[in-house]
């Protein structure tokens, strides 16, 4: 995992240099918002999770829980306005998206 980590560093680093990004200054990484903070742990956590949980939950059933996670997440963050995103009010068939999405992930974990 470490080894993994180190190479998609060395890789975004590299990436910077070749699209010629400059490095931000010690005054913007300061003021970045805190959704950027907690998104960098939130993401470093979310690796360690895939790694140790993967081989024991399976790929099917990791998968799904990803996904449904990841768009149950985006439908609060759309309905609540939150972090910047506009309005999209959690309506029906969101809903009833969110429900289909937790039926089929009982199913993939289940059976």
């Amino acid at each position: 995992m470490i080894l993994s980590s180190a190479l998609g560093v060395v890789l975004l680093l590299g990436a910077a240099v070749a699209a010629r990004v400059p490095a931000p200054s010690l005054q913007k990484i300061a003021g970045a918002p805190w959704s950027a903070w907690v998104g960098g742990v939130l993401g470093a956590a979310y690796a360690v999770a895939v790694v140790l949980l993967a081989r024991q939950l399976g790929a099917a059933t990791l998968t799904a829980l990803v996904v449904t996670g990841q768009l149950v997440c985006s439908v609060l963050l759309d309905h609540f306005g939150l972090i910047g995103f506009e309005v999209h009010p959690a309506a029906v068939g969101r809903i009833l998206g969110c429900l289909l999405l937790f039926a089929g992930l009982l199913l993939i974990w289940r059976f």
